[in-house]
């Protein structure tokens, strides 16, 4: 079958959550060269540890039962999922904050870092605040509230760089990081929990302990299955922090941080926006037709208008990252370079990852995830026969890119879309990079003029938000989608 259009609704509720938060998500990225410039790559390799360890606790805190809460056709039993998620929530968070209590001076030892004895408490909170906005977003993306929803990320995201801002100035360097990122994440979930009570008290009120108990046991999936293949997830996303920082050490740890970073602020906002609007999306759509026209659409925006984007930044950050965080950091520059094309790609599956799940596929997606685990540690073998850090970055960049492209087809597949569309896709999306790349790439070869790079990075950048922005517009009048 080949790329349909995305529906008008569709495009508009990932507009939503896109645009309103946007603003705030600029904010923390414009951030970034003033916490560079207030913190070392050690306090960012603090944070680094911090993040893999909310990341990873945190995906186990609902047991993956957050995303059944779209799936019921009725509110009345999808509240009794979201019950069920608050249950195993608050057990949870206690089990995980006693462990850390007893065990802080071992878990210091095992990463090789002993400023984690100064964030041992502020870890479990961690995970209860993840945890909770978490489920509270999938019930808002079910009940259709993505304006509210929108507006709790921009908040996190302006508190969070706020917070580590004024943190940082206050020379509160070791605890800044990780502080902020808490406090903006508190922010979120304090605005979620409002907007529920708000305006789900009455289903609230029809919360019963044998309809959770009946919850729990029609979704039995989800924790025996699909919870190892969401760690994973977290673990291809974090372990190499982890890894880096106990083959390397915490400087270099942070490097990586930095250079993964630059990507993540704008590609989190789009994919967790886009992923937020697909789960109830393909949810509700009962036939195999419709299902494969929400990803075929979905796959065709994010291709041709996204995956572009990434390369022009990634592959040029070795230029301009230097000049916007300084000298300090210009290793995480070229880091960010190799990680790039696995990004890019990245961009276009991780809304899509849900496809298993709605599918009750999860024994499958286990052993994908499983797959790409072993495709991103495979390279830190390598210091073994005496590789250095650079030569185990540009290993992991590239088993993470071809990892990632056979995760994306699979993913495609059986999402229903046929192999040629998927390659006519990657085609066009390729010729489309190189003509975006064309005059950067070759103002940095033939000028090597750093300010001329970034005019050449700004001139496509801007024609690209002209092309893009006139087809996304024609297809919300039009109700179609691009189509390339």
């Amino acid at each position: 079958m080949g790329v349909q259009k995305p529906g008008n609704d569709f495009l508009r509720n990932i507009g939503t959550l896109v645009l309103g938060s946007g603003f705030a998500q600029l904010l923390a990225i414009l951030a970034l060269p003033i916490l560079s410039r207030l913190y070392e790559p050690e306090d960012f390799g603090l944070l680094g540890v911090y993040l893999a360890f909310i990341g990873i606790l945190g995906t186990l805190s609902l047991l993956r039962y957050d995303l059944a809460i779209p799936l019921p056709g009725k509110d009345e039993e999808a509240i009794q999922v979201l019950g069920l998620c608050l249950l195993v929530l608050i057990l949870y968070t206690g089990v995980v904050g006693t462990v850390f209590w007893f065990f802080g001076e071992t878990l210091s030892a095992l990463v090789k870092n002993a400023a984690l004895l100064s964030i041992v408490g502020l870890i479990p909170l961690g995970v209860l605040g993840w945890g909770g906005f978490q489920l509270l977003a999938a019930w808002a993306s079910r009940c259709g509230h993505f304006r509210e929803l929108s507006r709790c990320l921009g908040g996190q995201g302006f508190v969070q760089a706020g917070t580590q801002t004024t943190l940082g100035l206050g020379s509160v360097t070791s605890l800044g990081l990780p502080l902020g990122n808490f406090i903006g994440q508190l922010v979120a979930l304090t605005g979620m929990t409002w907007i529920t009570l708000r305006k789900g008290r009455s289903l609230l009120s029809k919360l019963r302990l044998s309809r959770i108990y009946s919850a729990a046991t029609r979704y039995w999936r989800f924790p025996v299955i699909s919870l190892w293949s969401g760690v994973a997830v977290v673990l291809n996303q974090y372990l190499p922090i982890l890894l880096l920082i106990s083959l390397f050490g915490k400087t270099f740890a942070g490097l990586y941080l930095i250079g993964h970073r630059i990507f993540q602020l704008p590609l989190g906002l789009i994919v967790r926006a886009v992923g937020m609007v697909f789960l109830p999306e393909y949810s509700r759509k009962r036939s195999d037709r419709e299902r494969t026209e929400v990803v075929s659409g979905l796959f065709g925006l994010l291709a041709l208008h996204g995956l572009p984007v990434v390369l022009l930044f990634g592959l040029t950050a070795p230029i301009t990252l230097p000049m916007v965080l300084g000298n300090t950091w210009s290793k995480a520059g070229w880091i960010a370079a190799w990680l790039c094309p696995w990004m890019s790609l990245a961009l276009v599956y991780s809304p899509l990852s849900a496809i298993p799940l709605v599918q009750e596929k999860q024994g499958r997606e286990l052993s994908s995830q499983c797959l790409l685990l072993v495709a991103r540690v495979c390279p830190f073998a390598t210091v073994l026969v005496g590789w250095d850090s650079s030569m185990v970055v540009k290993a992991f960049g590239i088993s993470t890119f071809l990892s990632g492209l056979a995760y994306m087809v699979w993913l495609i597949r059986l999402g229903g879309v046929s192999s040629r569309s998927i390659i006519r896709v990657l085609m066009s999306a390729g010729r489309r990079s190189l003509l975006l790349l064309a005059l950067p790439l070759g103002t940095m070869i033939f000028q090597k003029n750093e300010w001329m790079v970034c005019g050449a990075i700004a001139l496509s950048f801007l024609g690209w938000l002209h092309f893009s922005g006139r087809v996304l517009t024609e297809a919300l009048a039009n109700k179609g989608g691009p189509d390339g």
